[in-house]
């Protein structure tokens, strides 16, 4: 059994993994479908330049990046879709709370 705290823990190591989830669409009210996804979690890369950012320069970055997507209030995270173990171009977005199984592994609260 695994707790939805070790699966953020987990996410966040940028591990591959094996998740099955429930979809729901509350505008639609449909859902119910378990969703089999192999894939790792979407993170940003760093640049790394040899120093720190200045405040003008985080700025253009979060202009350019656009809108919050509210991962912490929504406890939503993207990840990114394998095949074979290779990345694909194609992002779902997860309810952490809607997992019932992580790598093999019931899922309790």
């Amino acid at each position: 059994m695994i707790t939805f705290r070790q699966i953020s823990d987990y996410l966040a190591s940028g591990q591959p993994f094996t998740c099955k989830v429930v979809s729901y669409d509350r505008k639609r009210k449909q859902g119910g479908k378990v969703n089999d996804y192999e894939a790792k979690l979407l993170q940003r890369e760093e640049k790394s330049t040899g120093r720190g950012r200045t405040r003008i320069e985080e700025l253009r970055e979060t202009a350019a990046s656009g809108r919050d997507p509210n991962h912490r209030r929504w406890y939503t995270r993207n990840i990114q879709l394998l095949v074979d173990g290779h990345p694909t171009a194609v992002v779902k977005k997860i309810h952490i709370p809607l997992i019932v199984e992580f790598n093999g592994q019931p899922v309790v609260p």
